[in-house]
């Protein structure tokens, strides 16, 4: 009421107790670009207009409460508003004073004020375009960091089973083993998955058990079937069988995974 009948001291001593007293947040916010900001542009203390303006703006963006249900009502599009209200106050002139309101009959001052203003209202939209970009970039960076996380998981196990059939296929003993089953390890919609169960026996005549680390379409092997099984010595239960699906397959489908997910999170980075 002070400022608009043009009692610009009460106004400023109102308002400078108002931001004074207004906890931290949007209520602060508030009181420094509803109250302070107008009140100083008018009077021509564009310095500590915008001073007021940069104090609205950080108070808005460290608010804890945001853009969630039921805050306080002071937003960014108010803050727009009220700062784009200050500057024509503060260069029009007052008729009945035979000066301006806020500032000078020197056309020169004027234009630096409008062009001071002009400069601050950009830097406004750009920090409040930054604001309304957090929310998402944060979850990007979230979404890029589990991508990458999670390739560079399947990458790295991809490399220790290609190292693991690399070492069977140098190392290995060769023998011949038979499926002597097919068990059901996962119910889907289009029937039971199944994994093989390979028996063979090795250099100590004991009876080793083993099934395939891949499975699915062209994976399987029908029971009763001979198939070439290669192990480690020391390690029978290491046996593979000894075809390229099944020696490469493991490690060539962990890596192709992982190159999916680096695709998804360069995607995201880049959008």
């Amino acid at each position: 009421m002070a400022r608009h009948t043009g009692n610009l001291t009460a106004a400023y001593t109102y308002a400078e107790r108002g931001a004074a007293a207004a906890p931290a947040g949007l209520v602060r916010a508030q009181l420094h670009a509803w109250a302070l900001l107008p009140t100083l542009a008018q009077q021509g203390s564009d310095r500590e207009a915008a001073a007021a303006l940069d104090v609205a703006l950080t108070e808005l963006e460290a608010d804890p409460g945001g853009q969630a249900p039921g805050r306080f009502g002071f937003d960014e599009p108010e803050l727009a508003l009220h700062q784009a209200e200050a500057p024509p106050r503060s260069l029009c002139l007052n008729p009945g004073r035979g000066t301006s309101s806020g500032g000078d009959r020197n056309p020169d001052t004027r234009v630096t004020r409008h062009h001071f203003w002009g400069s601050k209202s950009l830097a406004v939209q750009t920090r409040l375009a930054r604001r309304k970009r957090h929310p998402f970039m944060l979850k990007a960076f979230v979404a890029v960091l589990i991508c990458g996380g999670v390739a560079v998981l399947l990458f790295r196990a991809a490399l220790k089973d290609g190292a693991a059939a690399r070492k069977l296929r140098r190392h290995g003993i060769h023998t011949r083993g038979v499926v002597v089953d097919n068990v059901p390890v996962e119910e889907r919609n289009s029937g039971a998955n199944v994994a093989p169960i390979i028996a063979f026996a090795d250099r100590q005549g004991c009876r080793v058990e083993f099934t395939t680390r891949i499975r699915g379409v062209g994976m399987g092997l029908a029971t009763g079937r001979e198939v070439p099984v290669v192990y480690l010595a020391h390690e029978p239960q290491s046996a593979r069988v000894f075809t390229r699906r099944h020696m490469l397959g493991p490690a060539l489908g962990m890596a192709f995974v992982a190159s999916g997910f680096l695709c998804a999170g360069v995607v995201i980075a880049v959008l």
